[in-house]
């Protein structure tokens, strides 16, 4: 819940997306440490589940973070990341 709040902060509170995305790849980053040092949870297969969903978080706010800079340096709209990307959602 702690999480979802503070997100949701960061998306109302900032304006600028890159910086959105930097500080939400550090906060999630944080909440990864404190979860793999502490695994709050008693079954080992939720607190693996737990940490696979912060890294995928983490993740795509990354793609996020390189598709944007992509864009802004070659002032495409989407170009060929995009349609990998596209076509691995569909495959997957």
């Amino acid at each position: 819940m702690f999480r979802k709040v503070v997100i949701r902060v960061l998306l109302a509170v900032i304006d600028d997306d890159m910086l959105q995305a930097l500080l939400g790849v550090w906060f999630l980053t944080a909440m990864f440490i404190i979860h793999a040092y502490r695994a709050p949870y008693v079954r080992t297969l939720h607190n693996n589940a737990e940490s696979l969903s912060l890294l995928t978080t983490i993740m795509v706010l990354n793609f996020g973070m390189l598709l944007q800079r992509t864009q802004e340096m070659t002032q495409e709209i989407c170009g060929l990341t995009c349609n990998i990307l596209s076509l691995v959602l569909v495959i997957v």
